[in-house]
């Protein structure tokens, strides 16, 4: 007994010393700083229940003829180990570089080791407080690290700060999963697009290799897009028309003219000839009757397209773009163009593959203000157990379900591929990233986008479109949506009519799509004429002084888009050609060829065919 005791003084002693010599704030970890391991941390504790000794019964099935039983508690091995302690003297390296090694290997079985330095004799030491049979491992140990080139911030790790230069660095990691090591750890820096890497230095050329095959330009699209509205006027006036005769024949009306000549005049109409006498006067006045009956009869025309909008829109693939022909309005109400349609609902039947990523479209309604938090950020609650993997799917599917409005059966499809990505526990940004949107979905986006000019007080047309380019071909999302003023509610507010219509394309570089059927009428009715008698009632004559004009027009609305490929741009250039070119001219790196023939009309009236 007095030995169980005496062991016992000895391990508080210990315990006490190192209490009373560590740094105040000092870590409870048992590894050293900048060591990099893979494995589960073990069980606290409160999680183990091992010091609660109401559950010794269940846990031990202790009874009442068992005896005495002796337990083994691996969290208190002070009180059983057999400690000594030891002054390891180092000569070529700084002690503290080792004292997070000896700490490590110390604690596994309840000791520990720090620093101290003899000013006196100008030596350095590690103080290690171990079992008696470990102490000759530590001592070998130390005197085998005991070396100038050693540092603990360096342990053989690889460092890389990468920035990226043509995408975004996490789709660029996501990637380079297959470029790595298990031992890989990484950091991104956001707000610079740029990542932290440590790994072994055996990988640092595959790495490298994988960024400069990976991070290259998006491949880009510029489409050559041109908006026609085509006119069909169906104009009848009856009347007079005063306006346009009143600057017309009627300038000349009751025109009169007097003139005279005098033949006493020195001056004779033809110079050297004889000077005449004589005079004479006349009196001239006259009127176009068949001139001006034109403008007494029927009148008809007849309109022709006019363009809207031209625009080259140079778009990375998997990137959205507008082209916009709008106008300013004060004030709105919104109602459907189809009577009884879901505003809601997109009146159109598409086809073809999603092409827009979960992680991209919950990216830009948080950019919009509609969702929080990020997605970075809720993906992060996992990490510090906030949440776990079925709490972020659920919160993802609120998104999808609340904000994107997506259909029962794909809501159902997402979920269930959401729980198979997350049936290790956790769902990752890459998971996000591969998970494919439906693409009646994506279209909704663009009736959302189409809304904001609405609720801003714009009305007009406006072009949305979305590609993803292939080496040969892409994919083409369009929207089209013509809004306009209606008429006016009881409280002279505009109404405004919208129409929509969004669907998916297979096209090839320089191969024209053509997008019409949407169209909208308009019907003005006005009345002109000569003041105040264009006023008199029709039976009174009022229609030989003026006429009330109908004018209905009839609207079409045709896309024509142009796609030119760019695929993998290495030289970085996301510049529509024909601006590239001009920009080179500008600056003097390319000459103007000029036409082989004088005007080279042909050349010009050929070239979209050249191309």
């Amino acid at each position: 007994m007095n030995r169980q005791l005496a062991r016992l003084a000895a391990a508080a002693a210990c315990v006490t010393m190192l209490l009373t010599t560590q740094a105040p704030g000092y870590s409870t970890r048992d590894f050293a700083d900048g060591v990099n391991f893979n494995s589960n941390a073990s069980p606290s504790v409160q999680e183990s229940q091992i010091n609660d000794y109401r559950q010794m019964r269940d846990q031990l099935d202790v009874k009442v003829d068992s005896g005495n039983v002796r337990v083994l508690r691996t969290d208190q091995k002070a009180l059983l180990n057999d400690f000594v302690t030891e002054l390891v003297e180092v000569k070529n390296v700084n002690p503290r570089e080792l004292r997070g090694l000896a700490r490590t290997i110390c604690r596994k079985e309840g000791g520990d080791a720090d620093v101290l330095y003899d000013k006196v004799a100008k030596k350095n030491y590690i103080v290690v407080v171990c079992p008696n049979f470990q102490l000759p491992y530590v001592r070998k140990t130390l005197q085998a690290l005991d070396q100038e080139w050693i540092k603990e911030v360096n342990d053989g790790s690889w460092i890389l700060y990468y920035k990226g230069k043509n995408r975004d660095v996490r789709n660029v990691m996501d990637i380079l999963q297959f470029y790595r090591t298990p031992d890989w750890v990484s950091d991104f820096d956001d707000p610079n697009n740029a990542v932290v890497i440590l790994d072994q230095p055996c990988i640092a050329p595959l790495i490298n290799r994988g960024f400069k095959e990976v991070d290259i330009p998006p491949s880009v699209v510029t489409l050559e897009t041109e908006i026609y509205e085509v006119d069909t006027q169906n104009d009848l006036g009856v009347g007079f028309d005063f306006e346009s005769w009143k600057n017309g024949p009627g300038r000349a009306l009751w025109e009169l003219i007097w003139w005279d000549y005098d033949g006493n005049d020195v001056e004779t109409i033809f110079p050297g000839s004889v000077p005449m006498d004589g005079e004479d006067w006349g009196r001239f006045r006259s009127y176009d009757v068949t001139v001006t009956t034109a403008y007494l009869d029927f009148l008809q025309s007849r309109g022709k397209a006019r363009l809207v909008n031209r625009a080259f829109m140079a778009v990375k693939s998997g990137m959205t773009a507008d082209l916009a022909a709008v106008d300013e309005i004060a004030s709105l109400e919104i109602r459907s163009a189809l009577p009884g349609a879901n505003p809601g609902a997109t009146p159109s039947s598409i086809s073809g593959d999603s092409i827009y990523q979960l992680s991209e479209l919950y990216k830009r309604y948080y950019e919009d203000g509609k969702v929080f938090p990020s997605l970075p950020s809720l993906l992060a609650q996992q990490d510090t157990g906030a949440a776990t993997a079925a709490d972020v799917i659920n919160a993802l599917m609120a998104f999808l379900e609340d904000v994107i409005h997506v259909s029962a059966e794909a809501s159902v499809q997402l979920r269930n591929e959401l729980s198979g990505k997350a049936a290790d526990g956790y769902i990752s940004y890459g998971d996000c990233r591969s998970t494919r949107v439906p693409a009646p979905a994506i279209l909704n986006t663009f009736r959302d986008r189409t809304l904001q000019y609405l609720e801003s007080g714009q009305v007009g047309i406006l072009l949305s479109v979305l590609p993803v380019v292939g080496l040969e071909t892409a994919n083409l999302s369009l929207a089209l949506d013509i809004s306009e003023v209606a008429g006016l509610t009881p409280s002279n507010q505009p109404i405004i009519e919208h129409r929509y219509v969004a669907s998916s394309f297979d096209i090839a570089d320089g191969q024209p799509l053509i997008l019409g059927g949407i169209t909208r009428t308009a019907t003005v009715t006005s009345r002109n004429g000569i003041p105040f008698l264009s006023d008199l009632p029709m039976w009174a004559g009022g229609f030989l002084f003026g006429r009330d004009l109908t004018t209905r027009r009839a609207k079409e609305i045709i896309v024509k888009v142009t796609p030119r490929f760019k695929v993998h741009a290495m030289d970085g250039g996301d510049i529509p050609e024909p601006i590239a070119t001009a920009k080179m001219i500008v600056e003097g790196k390319k000459d103007l060829k000029i036409p082989q023939t004088a005007f080279g009309f042909d050349q010009w009236l050929l070239d979209d065919l050249a191309r």
